[in-house]
Order: C-alpha cells, then sequence, then structure tokens
C-alpha cells in the first residue's frame, strides 16, 4: 500500500524551481528512500507554485512546468469538500499568526480520519510553532536553502 503524501509549497517548488541539480537529487533520493509513495496537492497549492514559478519563469513555462511535475510524477490533484474549507479556516482562525490559508488546509486534510496522509513540507514553523499540530498529523520537513 502507497503511503499517501500531501506536498507543500515548498518541496514542489524545489522539484520544479531554479535550484541545483545537487538540491533536487538531493530531494528525490530524500523522497525515494521513503518508499512507495502517492502524492497529492490541493488546487490553493498549485496556485501558490504558479506564483513562486512567475517570478522566475515567463508565463508560457509556468503552465507547462506544472503540467508536466503533476504528469511526471503521477501527482493527484485533490479538491477538498466544502466542510474541510470551513474547518481550514477556523484552524487558520486560530493560529492567524502562523498559518497561511494553503498551510491551515493541508493541515486540515492531513488530519481526515478517513484518509491518513503525512504532509511533506519545507516549512518548519508550519509545524514547530503549533503545539498542538505535532500531535495531529504526520509530517516530514524538508530543509533546504
Amino acid at each position: 500500500m502507497k503511503k499517501k503524501v500531501i506536498l507543500d509549497t515548498g518541496v514542489i517548488t524545489i522539484l520544479v524551481g531554479k535550484k541545483s541539480r545537487d538540491e533536487k537529487k538531493k530531494l528525490l533520493d530524500e523522497l525515494s528512500d521513503e518508499g512507495d509513495l502517492q502524492g497529492y496537492v490541493t488546487k490553493p497549492i498549485l496556485l501558490e507554485v504558479a506564483k513562486h514559478l512567475s517570478l522566475i519563469y515567463r508565463k508560457d513555462e509556468v503552465t507547462s512546468i506544472i503540467f508536466s511535475f503533476l504528469r511526471t510524477l503521477k501527482i493527484i490533484v485533490i479538491e477538498p469538500d466544502i466542510n474541510t474549507y470551513i474547518r481550514a479556516g477556523r484552524l487558520q482562525f486560530s493560529n492567524i499568526k502562523i498559518f497561511s490559508a494553503c498551510d491551515s488546509l493541508t493541515i486540515t486534510l492531513a488530519r481526515n480520519k478517513e484518509e491518513k496522509y503525512t504532509i511533506y513540507t519545507t516549512d518548519s514553523k508550519m509545524i514547530s510553532e503549533s503545539r498542538n499540530i505535532k500531535k495531529l498529523v504526520k509530517y516530514k520537513i524538508f530543509r533546504y536553502t
């Protein structure tokens, strides 16, 4: 059975951005060491990725890069239901100084009782600054500069 992981903006940006080949290879090696994975991403995360990539690539390249990434790594794009968005909004409200809307949505999905996801992120602040999150979700922090 494949381990279900939700990819955060930072991880995707490393994989598709203008990071060095060594940094990309290091991340891919770490991901392959994790075993058999199925990657997931939410539409709002893709919005953030497109924003970041727009700073370094032309508009037509951004679209191509994102679609190629999704197709090549067989990433599944998930669209949460309205209740998930509402729970994410409540989580963000109670952690307004820590979580972005995308962070809140990712954490809410990872806390889902039916589908267990592990968060793959580069944002150590998202996990470390909230006392309860470490207890509620599985996560792996990738540290890159």
